[in-house]
């Protein structure tokens, strides 16, 4: 059933094959006001912003890995700077621009300001772009860097552990970029929603 308060969205010739998809599908794209998305985002902020905690403890670790790993990093490595900037930026930014975005929009939310957390909600582009740069900017230091010239003797092999998170961040490459296009170039007031069984 179409939720209530919800108008049809008529959409734009650029989306003209995604709605013939749809079309042929039990789902319909709908257009919820903004209003009513700040509500939904107020309902929801205790378990979102626990939900924010749980992640930054569960995932401590992998900033701490990337730190030893480039305090790791020999002097005679061929791109010595930019691989230890990259390590621990690669293993601070993305999460913690996710953790403020999803921040300003519980605030914005409750500041009741529907132009900012709209605003809020487009900028959540950044975060995946700026995750699809990091993702690039990592194979070029680990194309361009040797295992005997950057690897000292510490417990972090940097260029291990380079690689296996580049191959995990590539696995969802397609997704991730896919979900920072739709964020920042489509209407954000967008929803999919199953339609009801047709009644015989």
């Amino acid at each position: 059933l179409k939720p209530s308060g919800l108008k049809a969205l008529e959409d734009p010739p650029p989306f003209a094959l995604f709605s013939a998809a749809l079309a042929m599908t039990d789902s319909k794209v709908v257009r919820i006001p903004t209003v009513e998305m700040m509500e939904e985002e107020k309902t929801g902020a205790s378990l979102r912003l626990s939900a924010m905690c749980l992640l930054s403890t569960c995932c401590f670790w992998i900033p701490i890995m990337f730190f030893l790993g480039s305090a790791n990093v020999l002097e005679t490595c061929e791109h010595y700077l930019d691989f230890i900037l990259w390590l621990r930026a690669y293993s601070l930014v993305p999460m913690m621009s996710a953790l403020l975005m999803q921040a300003l929009l519980v605030v914005f939310a409750f500041l009741g300001r529907s132009h900012l957390f709209k605003l809020a909600l487009k900028l959540q582009i950044f975060t995946g772009l700026v995750s699809v740069a990091l993702l690039a900017w990592g194979w070029v230091e680990y194309a361009d860097t040797s295992q005997d010239a950057c690897v000292g003797t510490g417990t972090v092999d940097p260029k291990l552990i380079a690689l296996v998170f580049l191959v995990l961040g590539s696995v969802g490459f397609p997704a991730l970029l896919l979900s920072a296009l739709w964020q920042g170039c489509c209407d954000s007031n967008q929803r999919l929603f199953r339609r009801a069984p047709s009644q015989v």
